[in-house]
């Protein structure tokens, strides 16, 4: 199930929409691919979904003001950012609806909140991740000039703020973040492979 795809295009806007979706396989709501600039802002998503929201190739978009809520079922992320630069996910209201069992995988709820994928230059400020069964925040591949901070982040099972696959942070600020019930506030792990085998274990560049 899908619901709104805007590709190869300039400054498109998905505003005030309602995205449901509780089948047997993963959704979609909204999504921007190879997009430049946009916004995604005041939608409301209940999905088990690979990506509430799904930034993809895409630079200078801003999603903010969005409420997206899992269904406490299997769902990878809220919003999904990959393969590009410069992007703003602000203000947003994420909840995955993580039961706070870790024992029962297939039904947990969603994995993260924000999930970034080889990007540079990103903000991540101000959004509420509530209950998601593995990272609040969370990289995978290099990361580089990104700033997280003013998140509040409650009840991410493994860390509210980290990264496992292909981790390479360069010149990343985390600053002036709450986190409640998580066992940390950010957690690294060095691994090559996925998202790209070629990639070895890299480095970390962490302030703030």
């Amino acid at each position: 199930a899908f619901g709104v795809i805007l590709e190869d295009g300039n400054d498109g806007t998905v505003r005030d929409c309602v995205f449901a979706w509780d089948g047997p396989t993963l959704g979609w709501g909204a999504e921007f691919f190879s997009m430049t600039g946009g916004a995604i802002q005041h939608n409301q998503a209940t999905l088990a979904a690979y990506g509430l929201v799904n930034i993809t190739n895409s630079r200078s978009v801003v999603a903010s003001g969005n409420a997206l809520n899992g269904t406490g079922k299997l769902g990878y992320y809220g919003v999904v950012l990959e393969g590009g630069d410069h992007n703003v996910v602000a203000a947003n209201r994420i909840d995955g609806l993580w039961n706070g069992n870790p024992f029962n995988y297939g039904t947990q709820g969603m994995d993260d909140g924000v999930f970034l994928q080889r990007e540079t230059a990103d903000t991540i400020r101000d959004n509420s991740i509530n209950n998601v069964f593995d990272i609040g925040i969370e990289s995978a591949g290099p990361l580089a000039g990104t700033v997280i901070s003013g998140d509040t982040i409650s009840n991410a099972f493994v860390t509210a703020i980290g990264s496992y696959w292909g981790t390479s942070w360069t010149h990343n600020t985390v600053r002036n973040n709450v986190v409640i019930s998580s066992q940390w506030l950010a957690a690294f792990t060095l691994l090559g492979g996925w998202p790209d085998p070629s990639t070895p274990p890299a480095s970390i560049d962490f302030s703030g």
